[in-house]
């Protein structure tokens, strides 16, 4: 049986970087969900530029995750503070 609905719109599903590390810094020291690449290889190399303070600043560590048979990959993150 299908169901049926309307997507939700782009802008709720959307975040900008400064908006992610905005929500990390106001939770410090909690990790959250932050991305869920394709593959792992991807889910990596957004872990190491999120930890090198690439992706959101200094003062984040990151972390990569894969569920199952690894098709459930998914990229952890939170602020701990500047170094």
């Amino acid at each position: 049986m299908l169901t049926f609905e309307n997507p939700p719109s782009n802008e709720s599903l959307v975040m900008t970087r400064a908006e992610v590390g905005d929500e990390l810094r106001a939770h410090p020291r909690m990790w959250a969900v932050v991305s869920r690449p394709d593959r792992v290889a991807r889910a990596e190399s957004t872990a190491e530029r999120i930890s090198d303070g690439r992706e959101y600043g200094p003062g984040f560590e990151a972390t990569v995750r894969a569920a199952g048979d690894r098709s459930d990959v998914r990229v952890y993150a939170r602020y701990v503070g500047k170094r």
